[in-house]
């Protein structure tokens, strides 16, 4: 039987009317199946708990999107397998030392494309962004942990029983740091150290890329990707380290945790801007003072390195994903209270300018204030070979240190072995 024309046409507007409300439901559903997952670092869980209130924060002024935080597992070979499976996490956290393999081998979006829509370059501290940056493509945003990497951490106890003073702001060159060094050794009856004044194997003071711009020795020419590890700079280094420690004091062997000087067995070290908090960790009674770390040529120096935000290839809502991205790298409150329950020290201009107010302790604000007051700062810039480098830097150093193998000698053949596996990866001919 056909329909009367006045139900044909209640008909028609029940279907549009339908039709629209499934359109609309659809929307709806489409909205709550956005859910960011932000893949963090395997850090202690007050760092997941504080980005999850940041987080949260975001949720509530964009109620289209939910975030899923957790930490990557598995370690970066299982990051690699989800990106080969097409699957990888929306945000995923890494340092410096990881974004030019991953961006080499295609893992990172580039975000150049995003950053230009946004006053991100001005938002965030500009030396920061030279950590990210490979091949002339930004594939990070400095945030998270990022800032000063080096201080002069010495005992103050220390200093007091030897009567040595020390002014913070005064830098030193080697030899006149090792002078300070060898007042604060102590030697038992039989000439056996009971504590050293600099151990060079402890805390920061073995690393390459830390090492390089205190002995003024670049570890790589980044315009022609010729190593540098054989220079004159870093052989005098070496060669003044062992006169001065392993010679000077053969029963000492050295190469302890970071920490020993909270252990009172080290008497100065060079350690980040997480030094303080870390050090009272291991004993609350400690009294450190924090000053310029030794150059060779006496200037204040500072190193930028940190952990970033990136986009791997293949994330499903990459706009998304960088409005987080945002959030997190600008928001004050979020990176004071990360400040706060971790010591992470954010890249954000504006939190770099409230920070000073809500710090007292004064070893921490000479890292804050260093990044100002530095005759130059030094930003690790990224490259593939970073880890063999450190690995061939690190054997030669234990050949040097250990007395088995000549300063010189030790740096050429790691020099060698680097050069040829930049060859061997395309960056060399």
């Amino acid at each position: 039987m056909l329909l009367s024309k006045q139900n044909q046409w209640f008909g028609l507007v029940f279907v549009i009317t339908l039709s629209m409300t499934l359109t609309s439901l659809t929307s709806v559903f489409a909205q709550e199946e956005i859910v960011l997952e932000v893949s963090l670092h395997e850090w202690h869980r007050v760092v997941i708990d504080t980005v999850q209130e940041g987080v949260t924060r975001f949720e509530e002024a964009n109620p289209g999107i939910k975030v899923d935080v957790r930490t990557k597992g598995g370690g970066w070979d299982a990051f690699v397998v989800r990106a080969v499976a097409g699957t990888p996490p929306d945000i995923l956290a890494f340092n410096t030392f990881n974004v030019a393999e991953l961006a080499e081998a295609g893992y990172l979006q580039s975000l150049d494309q995003f950053i230009a829509r946004t006053t991100l370059e001005s938002d965030i501290f500009v030396p920061m962004w030279e950590n990210w940056i490979w091949n002339g493509h930004t594939y990070a945003i400095p945030a998270l942990e990022t800032g000063p990497r080096i201080g002069l951490v010495w005992n103050q106890d220390m200093l007091d029983e030897s009567g040595i003073s020390i002014d913070p702001n005064q830098p030193l060159t080697w030899v006149e740091f090792l002078n300070y060094a060898d007042k604060l050794t102590v030697l038992d009856s039989d000439d056996n150290v009971v504590r050293i004044g600099y151990d060079p194997r402890n805390g920061q003071n073995s690393r390459l890329f830390v090492l390089a711009p205190l002995l003024n020795a670049p570890w790589l020419d980044y315009e022609t990707n010729e190593p540098l590890l054989d220079s004159i700079e870093f052989i005098d280094g070496f060669e003044l380290f062992v006169d001065r420690i392993y010679r000077k004091y053969p029963s000492f062997q050295g190469g302890g945790g970071w920490y020993d000087i909270a252990y009172k067995t080290v008497a100065t070290t060079n350690l980040g801007l997480y030094a303080p908090g870390e050090i009272r960790n291991v004993d609350p009674n400690v009294k450190v003072t924090v000053g310029w770390p030794p150059h060779a040529q006496g200037l204040k120096t500072q190193q930028l390195f940190g952990w970033g935000l990136g986009i791997p290839v293949g994330a499903k809502y990459t706009e998304e994903s960088m409005k987080l991205i945002e959030f997190l790298a600008t928001d004050v409150q979020f990176q004071l209270d990360l400040f706060a329950a971790t010591g992470f020290m954010s890249a954000g201009a504006d939190f770099m300018a409230e920070l000073p107010n809500h710090v007292h302790d004064p070893n921490i604000l000479w890292y804050i204030n260093s990044l100002a007051e530095a005759d130059e700062v030094n930003s690790l810039r990224p490259h593939p070979i970073i880890g063999k480098a450190e690995g061939l830097f690190n054997a030669a150093v234990g050949s040097i240190y250990s007395l088995e193998t000549p300063a010189r000698k030790a740096l050429e053949e790691a020099n060698r072995l680097l050069r040829a596996e930049l060859v061997s990866q395309g960056f060399l001919d």
